[in-house]
């Protein structure tokens, strides 16, 4: 349900609107859409949204605000952690096209950021916690996987230092343990791994640092 009320400011509420993806397999589970925005059209708005799974646990609520005389504006967001386990709910249930390559998940992620803009140029800056997540997936296990990993993009990639992964257990037939990766985001999407050091067969497997090549024209 949408309505609007217009005064000396405008207001856009939206009650609810149920979005569901169309494509086989579904991209995304459905998800329940609340929001509202106030303001002036020739000035500045303010804005509110939230999404909820319509059958999993899954809120997320975003708030920010645009000036359109100057053509700048903000936004942050977060998705509340999200807590996996054998019996509960799994990547499939989020998205069903992962059901067939993601399994037996365990742990909790969840997701934040900001972005700004002004006259088209935007600058982003998002951020990953991992705590104690696992999954199996073709040819790879996965036991243990912590870490808050943060990725800005354009002006404010600079400010980050080195990100860290650290495993548990990485099972690729081999069984590594006790792992920590460490790289940089600088670039991205070219990566540069500066140290992977799992332990196996009573010692470490130590790597060279190393760089993934990625397009350089994108920020």
């Amino acid at each position: 349900m949408l309505s609007l009320h217009q005064g000396q400011t405008t207001s856009v509420h939206m009650k609810r609107a149920l979005v569901e993806s169309l494509a086989t397999p579904r991209e995304l589970s459905a998800l329940t859409l609340t929001g509202k925005a106030d303001g002036r059209w020739d000035g500045a708005m303010t804005f509110e949204l939230g999404a909820r799974g319509h059958q999993v646990p899954l809120k997320l609520s975003a708030q920010g605000r645009h000036n359109f005389g100057v053509a700048l504006g903000e936004l942050s967001y977060q998705l509340d952690r999200i807590r996996f386990s054998p019996g509960g709910l799994q990547p499939g249930d989020l998205v069903p096209a992962l059901g067939e390559l993601v399994e037996k998940a365990q742990g909790s992620l969840a997701v934040s950021g900001d972005l700004s803009w002004i006259s088209g140029v935007s600058t982003s800056h998002v951020r990953l916690a991992l705590h104690d997540l696992g999954f199996e997936a073709p040819g790879v296990s996965i036991r243990g996987m912590n870490t808050r990993i943060e990725r800005a993009g354009r002006t404010v990639r600079s400010r980050l230092g080195a990100q860290e992964i650290r495993i548990g257990l990485m099972d690729i037939g081999v069984p590594l343990r006790q792992g920590l990766i460490r790289f940089y985001t600088e670039n991205m999407p070219s990566l540069r791994i500066e140290k992977l050091h799992p332990a196996w067969g009573g010692g470490r497997v130590q790597a060279e640092p190393l760089v993934a090549p990625g397009r350089s024209d994108v920020s």
